[in-house]
C-alpha cells in the first residue's frame, strides 16, 4: 500500500500539463466525450494497488488500450477506433483519459489524507463505487459517510447536478468537499486537497 508521502513524491514527478497540451481541444469530436466507455479509473488503480506505481499520463493512455484491446477495434487510416459499432477518433478518446487522470490523483491523494488521519474507523475506495457516484465511503461508529469530491467549477457543479440526478441518490450522509483551483494547494503539476478539507469530513463525522 502506497504511503501519502510516497504518492505525493511520485506525482510531484510526473508531467502532466505538457502531455494534456497535446490534447485539450480534442473534446467533442465524435461524441467521445459523452460515449460510455469502458472505466479509466480501474486501470489507474489497478497500477497503484498492485505495484505501488502511479502511471504517467502516456503510461495510462497506453494501459488503457492494451486492458480493453478487445474491445476497440482500430482504424489506423483515419486515426480511429471501433467502439460498440461507432467510429471515435483516438485522439479524441486520449483527451477525455487526459481530463480525467487529474481527478483520479487528487481523489486518491485525499483518499491517503484520511487515511492517515487515523481518527476513523474506516476509509474506503473502491472502483465500482467510484463508477457508481461514490468517491470515498467511511464508517464510523456504526453511521456510513459518502465523502463527494469534486473541483468548484461551473462545468463540475453541472456534471455534479447530472450524477446526483441520474447516477446516484445520495442519502443524507453525504459530505462535499468542492476544492478551489483559485486557491488550492498544489503537488507538482496537481491541484489537492488540503487539512482544510480533511476539517469539513472531520468536523461532520466526529461531532455526530
Amino acid at each position: 500500500m502506497v504511503t501519502l508521502k510516497g504518492f505525493s513524491e511520485q506525482i510531484a514527478q510526473i508531467s502532466y500539463n505538457a502531455v494534456y497540451e497535446k490534447y485539450k481541444l480534442c473534446k467533442e469530436e465524435n461524441g467521445a466525450e459523452r460515449a460510455q466507455f469502458p472505466p479509466i479509473n480501474y486501470v489507474f488503480y489497478y497500477s497503484i494497488f498492485n505495484n505501488g506505481q502511479v502511471l504517467s499520463p502516456e503510461c495510462l493512455i497506453q494501459e488503457y488500450f492494451s486492458m480493453y484491446h478487445d474491445m476497440f477495434i482500430s482504424d489506423e487510416d483515419s486515426g480511429s477506433v471501433r467502439y460498440n459499432g461507432q467510429l471515435y477518433f483516438t485522439d479524441a478518446i486520449k483527451g477525455r483519459i487526459l481530463r480525467t487522470y487529474p481527478s483520479l490523483v487528487r481523489d486518491f491523494h485525499f483518499f491517503l489524507m484520511l487515511v492517515e488521519e487515523r481518527c476513523f474507523e474506516q476509509v474506503i475506495y473502491s472502483c465500482k463505487n467510484d463508477i457508481q457516484g461514490k468517491d470515498i465511503i467511511i464508517k464510523h461508529n456504526k453511521k456510513e459517510y459518502e465523502i463527494s469530491l469534486f473541483v468548484d467549477t461551473n462545468r463540475s457543479n453541472f456534471f455534479k447536478i447530472i450524477k446526483n440526478c441520474f447516477r446516484h441518490k445520495y442519502k443524507d450522509s453525504e459530505i462535499q468537499v468542492p476544492l478551489n483551483l483559485k486557491v488550492a494547494k498544489t503537488c507538482g503539476d496537481f491541484f489537492v486537497y488540503d487539512e482544510s478539507h480533511i476539517s469539513i469530513v472531520k468536523n461532520r463525522i466526529l461531532k455526530e
